[in-house]
């Protein structure tokens, strides 16, 4: 697991009275890993809040004590030491489909402020969390996504169709709230697990920061020119562009985790290290 460190640029920040250095930890795609080393990078540095930008859970058609399992063997035992650390955050991801209310009230219950299409203000911060849209299909139909993924195709076809391109009728995010999310003074982070969200349904919408992950690094890294390129990501195809890294556009900027771990079964990570991201606000000026 690496350690990567950002100082973000943003516009307009000497103005926002308390953000100025502030420092964010961003984690994602926990996946029942080892989270040991996690818990140690973030006690030494001490960020001064956790975001976490979803999929804590692992696995398809879980049933409710596979839930409850990796509730308690893995999430809330995290959960419950991050908070101690510093006041932290989360949205859901694609895999967090099989979490119920009662499953968002332990997490909360642990100091975790769970994110689920809604902000909150801390200070001169308003943080948001945009659900996966793919969970919002399986809450919406849960019957109906569990019939169509029973048939054994369903998995392989859907595997290739979604890394060559963005299938047509994949699920999409809810942005009805982020109107009054985005009327809120102060600096706007969205906590969205999906980084091609930021490039697509939220081009239009000016969040200062967009923190993500979902793409777990690309799964495979080859230097090319300055930076390295991934190989595939989910929602995005083969060679995708947001996999890692800062990037910058009209309506703000966004930042991609590689994430904490491995969910492609026996596809290793290659030149891929998990990681944990510091991130330094920082205004314009101080480039």
């Amino acid at each position: 697991m690496e350690e990567t460190f950002y100082s973000i640029p943003l516009s307009g920040l000497t103005r926002k009275t308390g953000i100025e250095g502030l420092r964010l930890a961003l984690l994602a795609d926990f996946h029942l890993a080892d989270l040991n080393p996690v818990l140690a990078s973030l006690r030494k540095e001490a960020p001064d809040l956790i975001l976490m930008a979803g999929d804590f859970l692992l696995g398809r058609r879980l049933t409710r004590s596979d839930v409850h399992r990796q509730m308690d063997d893995s999430v809330l035992p995290f959960l419950s030491q991050a908070a101690v650390i510093a006041p932290s955050f989360c949205s859901l991801g694609n895999h967090d489909r099989y979490l119920e209310a009662e499953d968002l009230e332990k997490m909360e219950g642990r100091g975790v402020r769970v994110l689920d299409n809604a902000y909150v203000r801390r200070g001169g911060l308003v943080i948001g969390g945009l659900t996966s849209g793919r969970t919002l299909t399986y809450r919406k139909d849960r019957a109906a996504v569990e019939e169509k993924e029973k048939s054994p195709m369903y998995g392989k076809l859907y595997f290739f169709k979604r890394f060559l391109i963005r299938p047509d009728d994949e699920p999409r995010p809810d942005l009805s709230w982020l109107e009054a999310f985005e009327k809120e003074e102060g600096l706007k982070i969205l906590l969205s697990h999906h980084p091609e969200y930021w490039a697509e349904e939220l081009a239009d919408h000016p969040i200062d920061l967009t923190l993500s992950g979902h793409a777990h690094g690309g799964q495979f890294r080859f230097p090319w020119k300055r930076r390295k390129r991934g190989l595939f990501a989910p929602g995005q195809g083969f060679f995708p562009r947001y996999t890692e890294g800062v990037h910058h556009g009209s309506h703000g900027a966004l930042v991609v985790s590689r994430g904490l771990a491995n969910t492609a079964g026996w596809i290793p990570r290659l030149g891929n290290p998990t990681e944990v991201v510091y991130l330094e606000l920082v205004s314009e000026l101080s480039r």
